[in-house]
């Protein structure tokens, strides 16, 4: 019974592959040899495919529908002009909030906006001597769920300013609208306030910019806006959707800091395409499902599970010492002993040493490699 089930599976997943291949070509569409791949791996290994299979046909439906978006996107941003019938949601710099924590303040933050004078900042107690992390919170987020962990995590490890950019006023619009309308401006109004700090006396050779999923479009933008560039960019699973489709210049890209750092957690519809790297990229248990995730029944609860909680996994290695281990490996879906170069290590920590590069696999649901 298993290898008639085996047999014919393999048959419908080399028809597919055949009937699709026009397809693909005409709208380049990677995601489909990856859904092809997984589900061939899933087949092979007995994974149960049933779930891999609604995960990816969510993925494949929302493709047409995010190029469509992406088409609207470039259109306003060439010309300026909102797209018919989408409403505007003017963001208003008083809106966007900046939480300043240091150890000083680790608990209550001092609350920052962008063009505050260099006297306010220095009252508030930003300190320009000290490195500054500027974290900025995703779609559906708020300050608390993304500020706590993240500031009880780095700041015993290093004492340095910690500012959450807080944006929640317009988290609450639907999801393509508050895209459309305020992650690009939300990213004037981080460069405007990267800059108010710089002014007041802090180095950008000592800054990290951080975010989660439309945060981490939102800080990516940012940082294209500032020159000479900020020293790192990290971004956790920057949100996909229409950003699939914009050129570097619209979404992360390599490039747009000293050293950008990308963590991949899912290419469901939420996550950006695997193959968009940064000077080190991370894919955190073969950037698919992640295991904290994976007793969700709901395809749709167990992608948007490990897209939100991405971040969770530095929080983590900065709680335990650095415990978690990056192998140098392929890159997406490499998640098996054979795909490891296990003399090249790294430990997934926001500071990176700049020196490494490349891709590399961090597994948490069996041992680590051996030390060597």
């Amino acid at each position: 019974m298993r290898t008639a089930i085996t047999f014919f599976l393999h048959s419908t997943l080399v028809a597919l592959m055949i009937i699709d291949t026009s397809h693909a070509y005409q709208y380049g569409r990677e995601y489909q040899f990856y859904f092809y791949k997984y589900l061939y791996t899933s087949i092979l290994t007995q994974v149960a495919v049933i779930d891999r299979i609604l995960l990816y046909s969510m993925q494949y439906s929302s493709f047409i529908r995010a190029h469509i978006n992406a088409t609207k996107i470039r259109l306003y941003l060439a010309t300026g002009t909102p797209y018919p019938n989408v409403p505007q949601y003017p963001l208003n710099f008083r809106n966007v909030r900046f939480y300043l924590y240091t150890r000083k303040n680790p608990d209550i933050p001092q609350i920052l906006y962008a063009g505050d004078s260099k006297r306010r900042l220095l009252l508030a107690g930003f300190d320009p001597q000290l490195e500054t992390v500027i974290y900025c919170h995703g779609y559906n987020r708020t300050f608390d769920d993304s500020a706590s962990n993240f500031t009880s995590s780095l700041l015993p490890r290093k004492d340095v300013n910690i500012i959450i950019v807080v944006w929640d006023s317009y988290t609450f619009f639907d999801g393509f609208y508050v895209i459309f309308s305020t992650i690009f401006k939300l990213a004037d109004v981080i460069a405007n306030f990267v800059e108010t700090l710089i002014f007041a006396g802090a180095d950008r050779k000592k800054m990290n910019l951080m975010g989660l999923s439309d945060g981490a479009q939102a800080v990516a933008l940012a940082a294209k806006k500032i020159h000479p560039r900020v020293a790192r960019l990290t971004v956790f699973d920057p949100v996909g959707d229409f950003f699939n489709f914009l050129p570097p210049t619209q979404r992360v890209s390599i490039g747009d800091a000293d050293y950008v750092q990308i963590i991949h957690c899912t290419i469901s519809k939420e996550g950006l395409r695997p193959q968009i790297k940064g000077d080190i990229t991370f894919y955190m248990n073969g950037a698919i499902i992640q295991p904290q995730c994976a007793n969700y029944t709901d395809v749709t609860i167990i992608a948007y599970c490990s897209h939100v909680t991405c971040n969770s996994y530095l929080n983590e290695s900065l709680k335990k010492n650095d415990t978690l281990m990056g192998i140098k490996c392929a890159g997406f879906l490499s998640r098996y002993p054979k795909d490891y170069d296990f003399s090249d290590k790294v430990i997934l920590t926001y500071d990176v040493p700049t020196k490494f590069k490349g891709s590399y696999c961090v597994n948490t649901d069996y041992p680590p490699p051996p030390v060597f």
